[in-house]
Order: C-alpha cells, then sequence, then structure tokens
C-alpha cells in the first residue's frame, strides 16, 4: 500500500508556481510555499536585482556605518539551497490568460502567480521631490542611500539646515524617526549639531503616531526624546511642492533646508 502510493505521487506533476519579486514578501513567500509543499511545488523567484537587500538598515549606509556588503547578499544560492528556482529578469507584463510572466529574458509558465513586487516610489505625486529632480533625498532604496551617503559627507564641510521627515500618502513612518536619531548622532560625532539645526517633518497628527495611531507609550517618549536632543517638528503637514533648498507646505508655511530624506508617497507596483 505505502508503495503504491509513493508510485502514484511520484507521477504527479509538480504545481508550477512563479512569485514575482525578491524581497521580504517574495521571498518569504517561496520559502513557506516550497517548505510546505515540498516535491509538489515547482517554485521559481523571479526579481530584478541579484541581491536581496536588508531594507531596515539602509538607514546605517549614510554615516557610513555599514557599508553595501554587509546587508546583502546573492538570491540565487540562498533560494537554490531550498531548491527554488531564481530567474534575474525583469519583469514586462503578465498573460493572464495563457499563465505566462512575460520578462526581458522571456516567458515563464506559471499554475500559480504570486506578485510580491512592493510599492512603486511615487516622487513625482509632489512636485520637485526626490532625488531624480535634484532636491530631496532618499533611504528607500540601496542607490538612494548610497547617493545619500555621498551628500551627508559633502554636507558635513558646510553645514545648514537639515530636514528629515515623511510626507502624506507615506507608506513607512518609523524609518524616519530612526533615521533623525541616527543623523543628530552622526551631526554630533562630526562635531556640526550646532550648525546644523534640525526638523522632522511628517503628515501625522502627532510625533510618535507611525501611521498607525500610535504604539503603547511611544508618543510621550518619542516627543520627550525630541526635547532630550534638540529636535525641532512640524507635524501634520502636506507637501505642496519641492523647490532647490526650499519646501513648501499646503498651508503656506515654507522650510529651508541644506540636506534633506524625505520618505516618498507609495503605490502599487508591478515590476
Amino acid at each position: 500500500m505505502e508503495t503504491a502510493h509513493a508510485e502514484r505521487r511520484s507521477h504527479v506533476t509538480a504545481h508550477r508556481i512563479v512569485v514575482v519579486g525578491g524581497s521580504f514578501a517574495g521571498l518569504t513567500a517561496a520559502y513557506d510555499l516550497k517548505r510546505e509543499l515540498g516535491a509538489a511545488a515547482d517554485v521559481t523567484v523571479i526579481a530584478r536585482d541579484e541581491r536581496f537587500v536588508f531594507i531596515p538598515s539602509l538607514i546605517w549606509v549614510i554615516a557610513g556605518w555599514r557599508k553595501p556588503g554587509q546587508i546583502t547578499f546573492d538570491l540565487a544560492p540562498s533560494l537554490e539551497r531550498k531548491r527554488i528556482r531564481f530567474m534575474h529578469a525583469t519583469v514586462e507584463g503578465f498573460d493572464m490568460e495563457a499563465g505566462k510572466v512575460l520578462t526581458d529574458r522571456g516567458e515563464v509558465g506559471y499554475d500559480h502567480l504570486v506578485i510580491a513586487t512592493g510599492p512603486k516610489f511615487d516622487f513625482e505625486a509632489i512636485p520637485g521631490l526626490g532625488p531624480a529632480a535634484g532636491t530631496t533625498l532618499s533611504i528607500c532604496s540601496m542607490s538612494h542611500s548610497i547617493d545619500a551617503a555621498k551628500a551627508f559627507l559633502d554636507f558635513t564641510q558646510d553645514p545648514g539646515p537639515v530636514v528629515l521627515g515623511a510626507t502624506q500618502g507615506a507608506s513607512c513612518f518609523g524609518a524616519e524617526y530612526e533615521m533623525v536619531f541616527n543623523i543628530d548622532r552622526a551631526l554630533r560625532q562630526a562635531k556640526i549639531r550646532d550648525r546644523a539645526p534640525v526638523t522632522f517633518v511628517t503628515s501625522e497628527p502627532y510625533l510618535g503616531h507611525f501611521g498607525i495611531g500610535g504604539m503603547g507609550h511611544g508618543a510621550p517618549l518619542v516627543k520627550a526624546f525630541f526635547k532630550m536632543r534638540r529636535l525641532e517638528s512640524r507635524v501634520n503637514v502636506a507637501f505642496d511642492r519641492v523647490e532647490p533648498g526650499m519646501i513648501h507646505f499646503t498651508n503656506g508655511e515654507e522650510l529651508p533646508f541644506k540636506y534633506a530624506i524625505v520618505i516618498r508617497p507609495s503605490r502599487v507596483s508591478t515590476r
């Protein structure tokens, strides 16, 4: 009986599961599916980047406290050890009727599809926002963080007002709280904090809201640390536009900056 069951299982064709995206969601889906389904699942991960980036540690790159190689690893060997295929490619579209993922390296057929591509950086939602506009910097990708780190080194030679925060429509507020304390420490280590006033700007209704209505006693603690570190804040504000050296809010207020890192709005991505 046992042998008969084994023979029947051996003739069952594995389900082709394609996971699009090689970051946290994609890897979690791929590893969990393979672990739960085993030989019944032929899992393939398609990602445009060959290396996984531990995004929460990008904030440490700015001040030089982490190097890119310390917070990344190659996807292919990590997945292959679990018998998961890896395809380094950019997804260009989907043929849902035919069950195919269309990439710049060809088509990949599937029985089941998981789209785990994460958010798209929507800098265009606010005129003048973001690295491409030459105004504010970003910590949302490895390349952005490396550019922000280079700009920070230049800034330390000629300091001025610092602005850190998140716009309306941002999907992650917590990272900028970590960023503001890291930058404050880095400025103090460089002995230029007195020449670099730091202002935190956010669309949150109050400090420590985190976009989720607060976390326990987090709000009063954040407020206390801001006061202790002499960090200014502007809450419940919305960005209207950004010009070189100046942020304009929808309430008519303006805020000058010499160095600024701002988390942008997000929208759904399929790439």
